[in-house]
């Protein structure tokens, strides 16, 4: 692999130093993020994102939980259908990063 190490052992280095990191000082952080880009061939700004991440070691999805309040109830496949109509038309009303103003 050109440029870094394997995706595997950086997982393994995440696991193994992010929570230190997390906890150090300044000064300490700054060694260990050295230590790091060193390592894997990173920019300094793409080593400092999953360092500081808690819970997301090795790039991780995390789940999120949504709650409802609703006058009735629906089945689960209805009240998908409900929540992408809202958020369709939600999502149409405010400008989005790289299109234009229409």
């Amino acid at each position: 692999m050109a440029g870094g190490i394997s995706r595997m052992a950086k997982r393994e280095l995440l696991a193994t130093i992010s929570d230190r990191y997390r906890t150090s000082s300044r000064r300490e952080k700054t060694r260990i993020l050295d230590e790091f880009i060193a390592v894997t061939g990173h920019h300094r700004k793409h080593g400092i994102r999953p360092l500081g991440q808690p819970g997301n070691e090795g790039g991780h999805n995390s789940v999120e939980s949504r709650y409802y309040l609703l006058s009735q109830a629906f089945p689960p496949e209805r009240f998908n259908q409900i929540a992408q109509a809202h958020w369709g038309i939600e999502n149409q009303l405010h400008w989005v990063a790289g299109r234009g103003v229409q």
